[in-house]
């Protein structure tokens, strides 16, 4: 079985690994033709914020938790429902686990900053980003799929 990394290489699990079940929420927000996005410390590409649901959370909550922490911004104002649920076999290099990854992407309308601080060894920058220069190539592939259709949702309202 094949499990892709934060890079997008492949790797296979060896029959000894156990596959771990994780779900992970992620808001797009979209102001006067821009994203919102962070760029890890792990790849140079472009993501948008958000990251794994914990035991002890809802998907609501994981999507503010992982908001700010990695934006220092606050989700004020949010379409409840994911425009988007994506579902893959992830190999996480640091933690050397493969997991059956379900991420679902979130409409974000609102954000407000706050005095909450970012960790430099996870996120190395956090801003707007044109999206005519947002590609395939220079931002993770899941993610560029969902802002594509957080695009187009929008497009229509």
């Amino acid at each position: 079985m094949k499990f892709r990394d934060v890079q997008g290489i492949w790797h296979t699990k060896p029959n000894h690994k156990q596959i771990i079940k994780r779900t992970s929420a992620y808001g797009i927000i979209i102001k006067e033709n821009k994203a919102f996005l962070i760029k890890p410390t792990w790849n140079n590409l472009g993501e948008l914020p958000g990251g794994g649901v914990d035991p002890e959370e809802s998907t609501e909550q994981a999507l503010k938790r992982e908001f700010l922490e990695e934006t220092s911004h606050k989700i004020t104002n949010h379409n409840p429902n994911p425009i988007i649920k994506v579902k893959n076999n992830f190999y996480a290099n640091d933690l050397n686990e493969y997991f059956d990854s379900e991420m679902q992407f979130f409409i974000v309308n609102q954000i407000e900053k706050s005095n909450h601080s970012i960790d430099s060894k996870e996120i190395k920058t956090v801003g707007w980003t044109d999206l005519n220069l947002i590609t395939p190539r220079n931002m993770h592939i899941d993610h560029y799929a969902a802002l594509k259709k957080a695009y187009q949702i929008l497009k229509e309202l």
